[in-house]
């Protein structure tokens, strides 16, 4: 029998792979997050002591932390595998356990990618559609509470790449920032080209959540853009970067004293939102609108439609038309708005 620890024996066991285990889903906790029933791990037994030492190492940063956490862990230790992930045990093969391991990007709905339509129609998009299309499919909550644009005249559009923060405590405080280990750093060489970098920061706006550093270092990756509903320090340099910025407020002391980074590319709440990796995010002089991955794209055409009737309808009322039967408008104004489209 299997020795008892991250590893444990078990009788759906027989029939696996060789070398191979199924472990069964650990017992719920308040902070656990749904992950599927089971997951094919490794078997201890049939490892090398450095494959069985990354496989531990990568299991226990999942049961103490996150999947966000756990990769990042593995990133930092063995960087040139980051694709094939920990130590390989079949002739150098890609690892199962990578493989079969559970991603902030299984829990997303949708494969939607922006095309550079969709870039340019957001650009004209207002976020009050926006709201407006989305509440027309249940979706109730979606603009941001408390986050303003730090450049009112910047757009913003790209899917979500999370980073969440927990309330500093002064053993998890690390003044050294180290960046092989320290979650946040870890999140600013992660973020890929297009992406919005979203921080859940609670609304606590007491200390900046980052500064003009890092949202340089990331801005030179490619990211859309920075959106926070905590603080930001150096918002006069975040200013002047031209480069889209959404925050709770300006904030000169440094995270460390109110914030403690542990999860990246998880769900998070940002603003009152929920947030899911991939999912739309824009913002314009208003706020920042949430849109879930799974309905972008319809959401997109529908409120570039109506973007281009409520074009018409304000023209009309520039021309002096009365608003009756105009906004809202009826059958008769829709007539007359799809002759003038065609």
């Amino acid at each position: 029998m299997a020795r008892q620890g991250l590893f444990t024996g078990h009788a759906a066991n027989r029939g696996a792979a060789p070398g191979m285990a199924v472990r069964h889903r650990p017992a719920r906790t308040a902070g656990d997050r749904p992950r599927g029933r089971q997951r094919v791990v490794p078997d201890p037994h049939a490892l090398t002591a450095g494959a069985r030492a990354d496989c531990d190492l990568w299991w226990r940063a999942w049961r103490t932390a996150s999947v966000g956490r756990a990769d990042a862990v593995l990133a930092a230790r063995r960087p040139w595998k980051r694709d094939a992930g920990p130590s390989c045990w079949y002739d150098g093969g890609a690892c199962p356990l990578w493989a079969a391991r559970p991603t902030a990007e299984s829990l997303t709905m949708s494969d939607f990618q922006l095309t550079a339509r969709d870039r340019e129609r957001l650009e004209r998009i207002s976020t009050a559609t926006l709201t407006s299309v989305l509440i027309q499919r249940g979706i109730r909550r979606s603009f941001m509470q408390g986050v303003r644009p730090l450049a009112s005249h910047l757009r913003l559009a790209g899917p979500a790449f999370t980073l969440r923060y927990i309330p500093s405590r002064q053993d998890l405080v690390d003044r050294r920032y180290d960046n092989a280990t320290n979650v946040q750093r870890l999140a600013m060489e992660s973020i890929g080209p297009g992406q919005v970098l979203v921080i859940d920061a609670r609304g606590n706006v007491e200390t900046g959540a980052m500064g003009d550093i890092l949202a340089t270092r990331i801005q030179q990756r490619g990211a859309a853009g920075v959106v926070t509903d905590g603080g930001l320090r150096d918002t006069p340099a975040l200013k002047g970067m031209d480069f889209p910025v959404y925050l709770g407020g300006a904030a000169a002391p440094p995270s460390h004293l109110a914030h403690h980074p542990v999860d990246v590319n998880v769900p998070i709440g940002c603003g009152q939102v929920a947030v899911m990796p991939g999912d739309l995010i824009v913002g314009d002089g208003e706020g920042v609108v949430v849109v879930p991955q799974a309905m972008a794209a319809e959401v997109i055409a529908e409120a570039w439609r109506q973007e281009q009737l409520e074009a018409w309808i304000v023209s009309q009322v520039q021309a002096g038309q009365s608003l009756q039967g105009l906004y809202p408008p009826d059958a008769a104004a829709r007539a007359r708005f799809r002759a003038r489209q065609a």
